[in-house]
């Protein structure tokens, strides 16, 4: 009941609680991003079946080296045109081109708009001139399938068939083409991308490397590509992670401030309970209780209001990313038990306190 009474309309107490909430929701936030860009970044060719990829300048005979390598199983030789092709009224910022459009959607695991639209788009890029356009590119330019459009990039322009769109996390691509009609209408002449499959992807990658010698290139296989980007994202994540230290350590701080200047301002009030038969055991049951209510006050409010915000963030960006989030509970039930630990811990100094309080000098005082 003292508690209780103690709590009500105690500026200090709220000043707590508005502390917790603030850093534990920043504790929250950088952890749950944090985690979340390191499972994004390595689930980039999830269900994407290439190996490995080199990206550099390549020849015929280069393709036809690698197809002859022991161990290898698929090669996928692409033309890549970057802010070279115009299509109506937009450039492509990436347009590439192939001739096993089946081999191509399986290596980078495209997902088409329609369920028969895949087998559709298969049939006609081998038959006619035709391209395939990523959903963004699609919306962003106002095209629908089955539209006739013309392509052009300086060496020749002629018209294709739109037969199917896609979303794909392992590519940018906004188009692709068959690689007949890229030379003939378009002047292709070297490949600049290429994807594998292997039963060593690690040989064939030494070996492909070998083939570029001085020759500028970025050739990964899929597990070094993901050994890369974990590690370049994780030192840029680790200051943020240390942040979190930083701000539970300030949050520490403030939450010791303003127990101590509550245990000020009601000190006398502790004396006078004391002098009428409130013991030490009391007192610090009585402090405890405050402490623990308000921390999982202000924990409970955090966690809450965090894991709503995120979720709606997620909801919004979901179809952007192509990627369900998926929230770690032990994340946001952490970071409210620690919000409780630090209030019940800076409950120790007015505690400390109280026990050494001279009840006559206390109760003079005003």
């Amino acid at each position: 009941m003292l508690a209780s009474r103690n709590m009500r309309d105690n500026k200090n107490i709220t000043q707590n609680i508005t502390l917790l909430f603030i850093s534990i929701s920043a504790v929250i936030a950088i952890t749950v991003v944090g985690n979340f860009v390191n499972t994004y970044i390595t689930d980039v060719f999830n269900g994407a079946e290439l190996q490995g990829f080199a990206d550099g300048e390549m020849n015929r005979d280069f393709a036809q080296q690698i197809e002859k390598m022991d161990g290898i199983e698929k090669v996928l030789p692409v033309y890549v045109f970057n802010h070279e092709m115009q299509c109506e009224d937009i450039v492509f910022s990436r347009l590439e081109a192939t001739d096993n459009l089946e081999w191509y959607n399986s290596m980078l695991n495209l997902h088409y708009t329609k369920k028969d639209m895949e087998s559709f788009a298969v049939s006609e890029f081998s038959k006619t001139r035709s391209i395939v356009l990523s959903e963004d590119c699609l919306k962003r330019a106002g095209f629908r399938i089955g539209d006739i459009v013309t392509l052009a990039n300086g060496v020749g322009s002629n018209s294709y068939a739109i037969v199917g769109s896609f979303k794909s996390r392992a590519t940018d691509v906004e188009a692709i083409i068959p690689s007949a009609y890229a030379v003939s209408d378009f002047g292709a002449s070297n490949y600049n991308f290429l994807a594998y499959t292997a039963a060593d992807p690690d040989s064939i990658m030494v070996q492909i490397r070998d083939l570029f010698g001085s020759m500028q290139n970025w050739s990964r296989t899929v597990e070094e590509f993901n050994t890369d980007a974990i590690s370049t994202v994780g030192a840029f994540l680790k200051p943020m992670h240390s942040m979190t230290y930083f701000i539970l350590l300030l949050a520490a701080v403030g939450i010791v401030n303003n127990l101590l200047i509550n245990y000020m301002q009601k000190r006398r009030t502790i004396a006078m309970y004391k002098s009428v038969g409130l013991s030490n055991r009391q007192n610090i049951k009585m402090t405890l209780i405050e402490s623990f209510t308000s921390g999982m006050i202000g924990s409970f409010v955090a966690v809450t209001v965090s894991y709503l915000e995120i979720q709606t963030i997620f909801l919004v960006a979901g179809p952007k990313i192509s990627m369900l989030p998926e929230l770690d509970f032990k994340v946001f039930l952490s970071a409210g038990a620690m919000g409780v630990l630090i209030t019940l811990t800076g409950s120790v100094v007015p505690i400390i306190k109280s026990r050494k309080m001279k009840l006559v000098e206390e109760i003079k005082f005003e």
